[in-house]
Formats: C-alpha cells, sequence, structure tokens
C-alpha cells in the first residue's frame, strides 16, 4: 500500500432466510443477520410450518459472507395424507406427521390404523395391508409406507371372496389373512352360527363330492327297493304254499271217500218205496 492510500473493506453485509412454498408465498416470518463482513460466518435454522414438510435443505443453509447480502430460501410443500375409504363411500383423512425438528422428514403416524371391516381386506397402493395383530383382527391394519410425502395415498376396501362383504349367511364374517400381499381369499365364515374354515378350492372340491356323492345315492335306493319287493314276493309265496298244504290236510282219505261214494250210491238205488214204513 503506498503511502497516503488506505483500502475500504464492506462491513455491512447481512444474511437472510425465508420460508415460502412452491410458488413463492411467504409461510413463516424470514430470520436475518445485519452488519457483516466479508467471510463472517453464518448459520441458519429450517422451521417447522404445520401442515408442510420442507422439501429439501438450502445449499447454502450455512456458509460465509461474501462480498454481497446472501438469501437462504427454504422450500415448502404441502404434506399428504391417506384417504381411507369405507365400503360405504365414507372417506376418512389420516394426515402424515412431519418430524419437528427435521421437517424434510415425513412418516404414518404411529398412533393410527386403518380400520378392521369384518368381511373385507383392506388394500393400499402396493397391494393387502398387513393387521395389526394376525390373532385379534379387530386391531385393525398396519399404515402403508409413504412413497411421495406430498402425495394422497389411498386406502379401500375389498369384498372376502369378492362378494357383498358379509362373509356368508346369516350376519357371519370373514377374517382377512395377514399376509400383505396374499390374495389367497382364505378366512373363516359363519353361517348361520357355525363356523366353516377353508378357501374356495375347498369348498368347490366339497361341492365336487357332494355331486359325486348323489348318483351312489340313487343307486342305493334303487336296490333297497329291488330287495323290499323281492321279500315281499316271498312272503307271498310261502303264505300260498301254507294254504295248499292246509287244503291238502283237510280232505279225505282216498279209500274213505271211496266208501261213502258206494254208500251213497247204493242208497239211491234203492226204490223210495221201501224206504217208506208200511202204515
Amino acid at each position: 500500500m503506498k503511502a497516503g492510500q488506505f483500502t475500504i473493506v464492506a462491513n455491512d453485509f447481512s444474511w437472510q432466510a425465508v420460508y415460502v412454498d412452491e410458488a413463492g408465498k411467504q409461510l413463516a416470518d424470514p430470520v436475518s443477520g445485519e452488519h457483516l463482513k466479508a467471510g463472517d460466518s453464518y448459520t441458519t435454522i429450517a422451521k417447522y410450518i404445520d401442515g408442510y414438510y420442507l422439501t429439501a435443505m438450502p445449499t447454502n443453509a450455512t456458509g460465509k459472507i461474501g462480498d454481497a447480502n446472501v438469501t437462504i430460501k427454504y422450500v415448502y410443500n404441502k404434506v399428504g395424507s391417506y384417504a381411507i375409504v369405507s365400503p360405504s363411500g365414507q372417506v376418512t383423512s389420516v394426515t402424515y406427521v412431519v418430524d419437528h425438528t427435521d421437517p424434510t422428514k415425513v412418516s404414518a403416524p404411529t398412533n393410527q390404523v386403518v380400520p378392521y371391516i369384518s368381511g373385507y381386506y383392506a388394500v393400499g397402493p402396493n397391494g393387502n395391508l398387513g393387521l395389526v395383530d394376525s390373532t385379534n383382527p379387530s386391531r385393525g391394519y398396519v399404515l402403508p409406507t409413504i412413497t411421495n410425502p406430498g402425495a394422497i395415498s389411498s386406502i379401500h376396501y375389498v369384498a372376502v371372496n369378492g362378494g357383498g362383504g358379509n362373509g356368508g349367511n346369516g350376519g357371519g364374517s370373514v377374517t382377512p389373512s395377514n399376509n400383505a400381499n396374499n390374495n389367497n381369499n382364505a378366512g373363516s365364515t359363519t353361517n348361520n352360527g357355525a363356523t366353516v374354515s377353508g378357501n374356495n378350492d375347498q369348498n368347490q372340491t366339497t361341492n365336487r363330492n357332494d355331486q359325486k356323492t348323489k348318483p351312489t345315492t340313487t343307486k342305493k335306493k334303487t336296490a333297497k327297493k329291488s330287495a323290499k319287493k323281492a321279500t315281499k314276493k316271498a312272503k307271498t309265496t310261502k303264505k300260498a304254499t301254507r294254504n295248499n298244504q292246509s287244503g291238502a290236510s283237510s280232505r279225505l282219505p282216498r279209500s274213505t271217500a271211496i266208501r261213502l261214494a258206494v254208500l251213497v250210491i247204493g242208497l239211491l238205488a234203492i226204490p223210495r218205496t221201501a224206504l217208506v214204513s208200511p202204515s
């Protein structure tokens, strides 16, 4: 530096952190630092904003002042939710949870489940949902993993066995399997108070067995009817034989019959006058 010359060093720089949505709308009050000189360090933090998540941490969230003022932009987006659609069409919205200390982290609420509805499977974006407790389906289903923190994840119900969801006759129910990717409609179906366990294949096999049993039953009935007729005929024949034997035993011996016949003929040959006593 030559004598009589001096250098002016800027020492009145500033930084400002703004919190906006993707359209540039301000969501929270900005934070700033002033009266800084080149080379000074600064640090900013993300804010938790209800209903929004931070899309990404800005690259200049921390740094050093250069030869100009610094603007740090925190961009947020509306957080998504689960849309649980009941069989009747009623929609229940469950908002994703945003971490208060790190608003870039979005997760499913830990105190919320998808309600269990008798006779139905709960299905999410990636297939059937898993039960919270396979031994107690009434506890509901586990919420599916979030793939897009700003999107709506639809959850709907599908009737077990493709039916109307009643799970059987008489107001019974069907308990779905806990396999999240299992489309097999296995369950316990209640019919008028009786519980039947199985799946479609088993029911179809039972129907086929019933069909095979019908011809056999018909044959048995026919054979039984024929045997009954044969027994009746045998009884008739035996009775006739007894009658013939009875008739034969009631006849007179042949010799006796001959004597009686001769006696009758002799009587007929005597003149009637001889049979009349003289007066």
